[in-house]
Parts: structure tokens; sequence; C-alpha cells
């Protein structure tokens, strides 16, 4: 009789240490706020998410930047946009065959897409075709020189939203042989939006999704309120000065820079 008491006493005494447990591990299940920082595109990232723990792995977001890296950088010569610029069509009958090729033909119709409705929507202000512009720009810059005028509307002349480009985008390497393309003004945010998509798949039901600067937030942050977001706001009076100011946003896109 003792013995059996004794046993019932244990018996009792594991089973509540085990259903505590057995609680712990179902919250701990839940979705958890995590982080995740790393370099990408020329810059620097960030995130932070609510959702499935682990959910989300470092790999994962350096596939998707490689992607992005190999179809639209102006930094790397073995990306398919500076392959275009050089008009190197060797490389890119070779790229056909490479499994970047549904990315790279995706990613650059995109931006050409959004950048002729900007271009039209701003009176031509917004050009990512003028990229021959922006070479000369900053080789005079670092060379501490003025822009010769004549240079400067020889590269104007040769910018590539010509009516035929705007008209079907896909002649945009063939209707100039120096016209150059340049999709930094808009990739990095759209980039965004394909890495807060991508956050979502994940399962998450909150997020800050940010890449230099561009960044994208849905619902509250760790604390429970609107998302406080630092940007400069420059001041032109005795020299260049900026103030700093803070932005609340629950849901919605931005660029802090």
């Amino acid at each position: 009789m003792i013995l059996e008491a004794r046993l019932k006493y244990l018996k009792g005494s594991l089973f509540c240490p085990f259903l505590f447990l057995l609680l712990l591990n179902s919250c701990s299940s839940g979705p958890q706020w995590q982080q995740l920082y790393g370099d990408a595109l020329g810059t620097t990232y960030s995130i932070q998410y609510k959702g499935p723990k682990n959910a989300i792995q470092p790999a994962e977001l350096d596939s998707l930047f490689e992607w992005f890296n190999h179809a639209l950088s102006t930094y790397q010569e073995d990306s398919y946009i500076s392959a275009l610029n050089r008009r190197d069509w060797p490389w890119i009958g070779n790229n056909l065959t490479s499994k970047y090729r549904h990315s790279d033909t995706a990613l650059l119709g995109t931006m050409m897409r959004k950048s002729i409705k900007w271009y039209q929507r701003s009176n031509g202000a917004f050009d990512p075709s003028a990229g021959l512009l922006f070479h000369l720009w900053d080789s005079v810059k670092r060379l501490e020189q003025p822009l010769d005028d004549s240079l400067r509307n020889w590269a104007i002349d040769h910018r590539g939203f010509t009516v035929e480009t705007i008209n079907d985008w896909t002649k945009a390497f063939l209707s100039d042989s120096l016209s150059l393309y340049n999709f930094n003004a808009i990739a990095k945010g759209y980039a965004v939006d394909v890495l807060a998509a991508f956050i979502e798949s994940k399962g998450a039901i909150a997020y800050m999704a940010e890449i230099g600067g561009e960044l994208r937030v849905k619902g509250r942050n760790p604390e429970g309120e609107s998302w406080k977001l630092g940007v400069n706001q420059p001041r032109i009076g005795s020299g260049l000065q900026s103030i700093y100011k803070v932005i609340d946003l629950d849901s919605g896109a931005m660029a802090t820079s």
C-alpha cells in the first residue's frame, strides 16, 4: 500500500512539470518577433518580422538578392543589364541557358514598364534611359571638372526612351547603340516590395523590411505601436543642413533618403 501511494505521488509530480513544458512549448511555437541583418544590392538590409520561428533563413534572402543583382546591377560586369548596355550579344546568348534567364528578363521587363510609366507621367524628368549622362556626370565629378555643354547635349541626344522604345520596350537596346540604362532609382524600392511579399508568404503577420533606406512596413512594431521612421529633412540656408524627423507609419512604404 505504501509503495502504491508513493508511485501515485511520483506519477502526479512528474505529470505537472510535463504539462508545464507542453504549455510552454505550445506558447513558444506561436508568432514571434525576429530580426535579420545583412548586405544586399550594394548596401545593407534589415528585417523585423512577427511570424513562425525561423520561418526566414538568411540563405533564402541571399538567393533573392542574387537574382536582383544578376539582372539589374550596373556595378557588376556580369549582370544582365551590364551586358545589354555594352551590347554583348554573345554573353546574352549564353545567358539564355543559365538559371537566371527567366528572372533576368522578368525583372528587366518590370523595370522598363515602370520606368516608361513614370517617364511619361513626369514629362521626361524621370529618365533611367539617360545612363550615358549619368556616366559622364560621375566622371567629371571624380575629376572635379565641370561638364562641357557640348558633351552634355551629346549625352542627352542619346537617351533611350524614344517613341519607338516607349511603344515597345523590347527594342530598348536596338534603337540607339549608345544609349545606356540605369534603374538604380527604382530597383531598390521594387526589391523591397518583392522582399515584403516574400516575408508575407512565410506567414509573417507584421514586419518592417528595409534595404538601404527604402522600406515597407505592415502592422505594429514589437511594442504594439506605429513604426517610428527617422528621415533627414534637408534645409538650405548657410550651407546644406538637415533636420532629423520622425514619421509614424502603420502600413505602406517610403524612402527615407
